[in-house]
């Protein structure tokens, strides 16, 4: 009796090798995602730990203002009647001229507005109504600047240009891990308690 031999696939080897194929696309999706939150939350801590940095050298700069810096609520502040203080495209004279209250004033400002991403938006329209939101800075930013002056020889007054500056940045990562706070102790962002709060502190001293 002769036999028949069968070529080819049968059901149920072509329904395994579907499985094992859509297995590793829904994989490889997976880990795409990953690794797209984990570049996003990595970018908004690097941005973050260079506003901090950026606060700090402004206030060295400007040192015999250091209490005007002082401050829990950046990312929300609201400013009127701010000052340019540097020369810009706009600006008509060839010299800017401030006070060093009004370049407080301004350096505060400019660092608000880099929290929150002012500088850069983003235009959505629908229903025929066009709205405008911010895309350029943190998710939920929260800037605190903590001032600690220094005393004289003598422990008898504080001094006005000295003394160390501990600032904090926080923001809403994409992860739900432990909350900044628990870490770092400093209650910048509100006191409750959120998983997702990410932090960045940087104390200096300025003298």
């Amino acid at each position: 009796m002769r036999r028949l031999r069968h070529s080819g696939f049968s059901l149920i080897e072509l329904m395994i090798a579907m499985l094992v194929l859509t297995t590793g696309v829904v994989g490889s999706i997976a880990i795409q995602s990953t690794a797209k939150k984990n570049t996003f939350d990595a970018t908004q801590r690097a941005q973050a730990s260079a506003l901090v940095h950026d606060i700090i050298e402004r206030i060295r700069g400007n040192k015999s203002q250091l209490s005007s810096y002082a401050g829990t609520d950046y990312g929300a502040k609201t400013f009127n009647d701010v000052k340019e203080c540097h020369k810009t495209e706009e600006t008509s004279s060839s010299t800017v001229s401030c006070t060093p209250a009004e370049l407080a004033t301004y350096d505060t400002y400019q660092w608000d507005a880099l929290l929150k991403g002012t500088h850069v938006t983003k235009s959505t329209t629908s229903d025929g109504t066009t709205t405008s939101s911010n895309v350029g800075g943190l998710i939920n930013p929260t800037g605190c600047i903590i001032v600690t002056k220094a005393r004289n020889e003598d422990n008898t007054a504080d001094l006005q240009q000295a003394g160390s500056v501990t600032v904090v940045v926080s923001w809403t990562g994409r992860f739900t891990t432990k909350d900044a706070n628990d870490s770092d102790g400093y209650d910048c962002g509100g006191s409750s308690t959120n998983k997702q709060r990410r932090q960045v502190s940087v104390t200096a001293y300025i003298f």
